[in-house]
């Protein structure tokens, strides 16, 4: 099958290297985030969260890289749109480390809470509470248990008291859970609010048309689906199998360093790992390559 071939094999190189730039510079990262031993007990669910976000974008950018030299293109633009939102996640959590990481946390524990309890078994659900109660610790969440683990253990044999009331007070301390279009979450934020105030309202106003096209591909609309198709002299051709380059897949490739770049920063600040040589110099070559990109340029990163 044809390949829908539009990007110079040059320009797809030198992207395919700054994405390999991209990993080794993370994993040169982790490893310093990983040999780290000075961590105080204030700041040791901060570290766990930071961290497991990292491998996180860490996993998403790998894929992103693998997707885009095997020619998926249409994956790694979803991919992207991911590593955005979690950069956005990280920014935001290290702008108020503590604070944020205790709402994250409980916002967890309270999302899973509700998933357990509506869950078909009663026995698996009640097990499920009681675990994530035991685990995360929260002062007011084992009150809670403490009030009425009981009624608990009454519902799980069929009374209703327990699971009503828990239903009721989870609904009470999930403010947050309003399900409205593109929220964050977990600390009342939609997407644009979140970024506006992590990235300032330029920088946000650069990378919403980024987000919107990423969007086209994550839900399939048709912009995404032409994507795979292509008329040449009358001839309509369906594209099956990766393709050799596509220019939305550079330009979500490049814009996919940026996040990337600002996730690294953010933890560097944050553990103070003195890595921000490296990672100057690695977003210098990201913006080389967004410059001579002639389909959408981040210009205000």
């Amino acid at each position: 099958m044809e390949s829908n071939s539009t990007c110079s094999d040059a320009n797809d190189g030198n992207t395919l290297g700054l994405l390999n730039e991209g990993k080794e510079l993370a994993h040169s990262v982790i490893k310093v985030l990983h040999e780290r031993h000075t961590i105080s007990v204030s700041e040791f669910w901060f570290s766990i969260v930071a961290s497991s976000f990292m491998a996180k974008a860490y996993g998403t950018y790998q894929a992103i890289a693998h997707l885009y030299e095997v020619g998926c293109f249409g994956d790694a633009i979803c991919l992207s749109r991911s590593l955005f939102e979690i950069c956005l996640q990280v920014k935001y959590l290290c702008e108020d480390p503590i604070k944020r990481t205790d709402t994250y946390l409980r916002y967890g524990a309270l999302d899973q809470a509700v998933l357990s309890l509506t869950s078909t078994s009663k026995d698996a659900h009640m097990q499920a509470f009681s675990n994530i109660l035991e685990k995360q610790g929260f002062e007011g969440l084992l009150r809670l248990k403490r009030r009425k683990y009981f009624e608990l253990r009454a519902a799980e044999a069929g009374a209703k008291p327990g699971v009503k009331f828990l239903n009721e007070r989870l609904k009470e301390l999930r403010k947050f859970g309003k399900q409205e279009n593109l929220y964050n979450w977990w600390d009342q934020k939609n997407i644009p609010e979140l970024a506006k105030e992590v990235l300032g309202e330029d920088k946000w106003r650069t990378h919403e048309f980024f987000y919107k096209f990423t969007n086209s591909f994550v839900h399939s609309s048709a912009l995404a689906l032409s994507y795979y198709w292509s008329v040449k002299e009358s001839a309509f051709e369906i594209f099956y199998h990766p393709q050799e380059s596509h220019p939305y897949a550079r330009f979500a490739a490049i814009y996919a360093t940026f996040y990337l770049v600002w996730i690294l920063e953010a933890l560097d600040i944050a553990f103070e790992l003195n890595q921000s040589e490296n990672i100057a110099e690695f977003e210098r070559a990201a913006r080389a390559q967004a410059n001579n990109f002639r389909f959408s340029t981040p210009t205000d990163t």
